[in-house]
């Protein structure tokens, strides 16, 4: 029972090697294979070479390139220190030129979507349906021949355009340089125009509102004796000449005591404000003008109502003025930031034309076709041995015989062989009949048994047998006999597990070469 259970377990992991199909190959054996298989090899060969030299027959492909780089927007050189000082006092434009701080590597992304590049494609498109009414380009296919990449540690972004059509490459690289350029200025450019429109609409508003609000200034002021008729056409002449301020000398001595500090006050207060825009709250200059205006605020009897609604409307109408002036001075900048040009893509190299086609590159096709033929001839002639089933080489079943590998020998060398099997017998005299298995397919069974024919029937007293009957000679000593070239690995296999379960004794196994 043990031994039965010993050789079912013996079975099973022969089983289990059968079915590793892995080969182990050499040099020696690939070479060998390659002759064997010589014809498809160099068909495999000779036909990628022809595909190979017939595309070196393609039209010639022709490549521009130019080189950009995102620079920082600085306000220096001329009209920059001004410009600097009216930005300080802006906190609209800065925040239209606030714009995120984009990385670099999404702005390349940015620049190779269709967005971007659809106007490019399109006239390269249009161009090529009149040269050829059957053109059918595809974005995705014109895509591939644009190259857009940032060299390693810089801001410098390299443009490369391939196209087969040599008269294309300096246009499409001039628009392709445009394009980018508008797209570094379009967002800013949008923001500035939104900011002019949305100012222009804010400052019609406030000069209307500062308007009503000095008519009502003066119409309170005639009706209540604060100033005469007569001193209106000189506060008209005043305003005419010096825009931005009111017509109102505060500090005459025309008016009544209480009205002139009221309206100086006024005045100062008015002043205040629009230097509060400059100068710090705890600044020396802030401290002494707020001193004066509670000086005067101090000195100032118990206005009446009507001194406290003059003043209200004076205070009015200057706050309304002075709004109406800074806005009126951010309109001014943004026009002034708007026609600055600016170009944060400084095109360091002009669109150039490499003076030779890139692209058939005849060696590198030859070469490249010449090793590919190689390397799928010799794949191809590997698959077709080992569709074959046949064994080539002892390498083939190193693994899958259990039996120790005797020797490999020339079947013409028929004394080495007799050599061999004596040795064998020699070395264990309990051996009295030893059978030799050819393990070959029917077709060549003849030829093999003819060949082996030649050895000595009985060596020293003991006999020597051809078979492949394993039952009938089971308590004899097998010798496996495998042929180059004629015997099947299948039925190895066969026999493998045949002699696994009859529990027949091995010695070993020879590998027979022509």
């Amino acid at each position: 029972m043990e031994n039965i259970d010993k050789n079912l377990n013996e079975n099973n992991n022969l089983d289990s090697q059968l079915q590793t199909d892995k080969i182990d190959i050499n040099l020696n054996d690939i070479i060998e294979s390659l002759l064997r298989r010589k014809i498809y090899f160099f068909s495999t060969i000779l036909i990628i070479l022809g595909f190979g030299f017939n595309k070196t027959f393609d039209k010639p492909t022709w490549q521009g390139e130019f080189q950009i780089v995102i620079k920082k927007e600085n306000s220096s050189g001329v009209g920059g220190s001004s410009l600097k000082q009216l930005q300080s006092s802006s906190s609209l434009l800065s925040f239209l030129n606030n714009t995120g701080g984009t990385s670099l590597k999404t702005e390349v992304k940015i620049l190779e979507s269709p967005s971007v590049l659809n106007p490019i494609f399109n006239f390269v498109k249009k161009e090529k349906k009149l040269k050829n009414q059957n053109s059918k380009l595809k974005f995705k296919k014109w895509k591939n021949s644009l190259s857009v990449e940032l060299f390693d540690g810089t801001s410098v972004l390299n443009l490369i355009y391939t196209d087969t059509d040599k008269d294309l490459i300096i246009p499409v690289l001039n628009k392709l340089s445009k394009a980018y350029q508008e797209y570094s200025n379009r967002d800013k450019k949008s923001n500035l125009n939104q900011g002019i429109k949305y100012l222009e609409e804010q400052s019609n508003i406030l000069k209307k509102t500062s308007q009503n609000s000095f008519n009502e200034l003066i119409k309170f002021s005639i009706e209540n004796n604060f100033i005469s008729s007569s001193q209106i056409n000189s506060f008209t002449e005043s305003s005419s000449k010096e825009e931005g301020t009111l017509p109102f000398n505060f500090s005459s001595t025309k008016y009544a005591p209480n009205a002139s500090k009221l309206l100086y006050l006024s005045e100062l207060e008015a002043f205040a404000l629009e230097k509060s825009y400059v100068f710090k709250k705890d600044s020396n200059y802030m401290i002494q003008l707020n001193k004066k205006i509670k000086k005067i605020k101090d000195s100032i009897s118990k206005p009446t109502e009507k001194l406290i609604q003059y003043r209200n409307l004076s205070k009015k109408a200057n706050m309304d003025e002075l709004l109406s002036i800074n806005l009126a001075k951010q309109l001014e900048l943004l026009k002034i930031e708007k026609g600055r040009e600016q170009n944060p893509w400084e095109l360091i190299s002009a669109p150039t034309m490499l003076d030779f086609p890139v692209a058939p590159r005849k060696l590198r096709i030859m070469a490249t076709s010449m090793l590919l033929g190689i390397f799928f001839g010799t794949i191809f002639s590997l698959l077709i041995d080992k569709k074959s089933k046949l064994i080539f080489n002892e390498n083939q079943i190193q693994k899958l015989i259990p039996y120790p590998f005797l020797r490999k020998i020339n079947i013409k060398n028929k004394d080495f062989l007799n050599k061999l099997i004596r040795m064998l017998l020699k070395n264990d005299l309990n051996i009295k009949e030893v059978v030799l298995v050819p393990i070959v397919d029917e077709n060549y069974r003849n030829e093999i048994l003819n060949e082996l024919n030649f050895i000595n029937e009985n060596i020293e007293k003991r006999k020597v047998l051809i078979s492949n009957d394993f039952e009938k000679n089971k308590d004899k000593e097998h010798i496996l006999m495998i042929k180059k070239s004629k015997s099947s690995l299948i039925l190895l296999e066969e026999y493998l597990k045949d002699l696994k379960l009859l529990s027949t004794s091995v010695l070993g196994w020879v590998f027979l070469e022509d």
